[in-house]
């Protein structure tokens, strides 16, 4: 299989007590991105050989190149900005805040095309370097860098990964949910004739109103139901 087409980082500020997200916001458009676990290992060595080993989490390294840190972004670093001058003040006392991290890539496999997304549920990132260059014979542009530690939750989940979808945006609805960022969705209305509402990445509700639940659709045909389509992220 071959991932690529790396897209819409999400971030949402953490309660650690509570295990809640808030605040959501997409940190701009993806470039880059690592997670790479990091375990305490030990041997247990009998007979001159290896008979035991135990291999335990301890956190995973995380880096995000993105093109902007838009101003939700300060919850990452517990900076603050007057609203009145529009001044942004970085203090030494600064606490940097626990959030959750999401993204989505592109998959190929067997020549099938799908979209996966992955969580990771307990990030505290560090500010990158801060680089300027003046304009030369050739433009260099210069973009945000963020590293930090993702650690697990109460119950020793770090990372969750999605199931694939056959649609991107279902791939970002699923972050959306997991990081309590708001999702609206709009009935579709007259559908194309043979229409699949499964391939289509449509939704079907339930509940009341105030109180809905939209799980997407296993459906293959249209039919007498009434389907959602999930609008894109809006940051309003």
């Amino acid at each position: 299989m071959a991932f690529y087409g790396l897209s819409n980082p999400y971030m949402a500020k953490l309660d650690a007590e509570a295990e809640t997200y808030s605040d959501g916001f997409r940190c701009g458009k993806a470039i880059s991105t690592a997670v790479t676990p990091n375990y305490s290992s030990q041997s247990l060595y009998a007979d001159n050989s290896e008979a035991e080993r135990v291999d335990e989490f301890v956190n995973a390294s995380v880096t995000v190149g993105t093109d902007r840190l838009p101003a939700a972004a300060i919850v990452l670093f517990g900076h603050k900005k007057d609203e009145t001058t529009g001044e942004e003040v970085s203090n030494a006392e600064d606490a940097n805040a626990y959030v959750g991290y999401g993204f989505w890539v592109a998959k190929m496999e067997d020549g099938v095309k799908t979209y996966n997304a992955a969580v990771l549920h307990k990030v505290k990132f560090t500010e990158g370097e801060e680089s300027y260059q003046t304009k030369g014979d050739q433009i260099t542009f210069q973009t945000p860098n963020l590293s930090g530690n993702a650690t697990a939750l109460s119950d020793g989940t770090w990372r969750t990964k999605s199931p694939d979808f056959a649609n991107q945006i279902n791939a970002d609805v699923w972050i959306r949910n997991k990081l309590g960022i708001a999702v609206t969705y709009t009935e579709v209305t007259n559908p194309a004739t043979g229409a699949n509402p499964k391939n289509e990445g449509w939704y079907e509700r339930s509940g009341t109103e105030g109180s809905y639940v939209y799980t997407l659709t296993t459906a293959t045909t249209v039919g007498t139901a009434t389907f959602y389509k999930a609008n894109e992220y809006s940051a309003s």
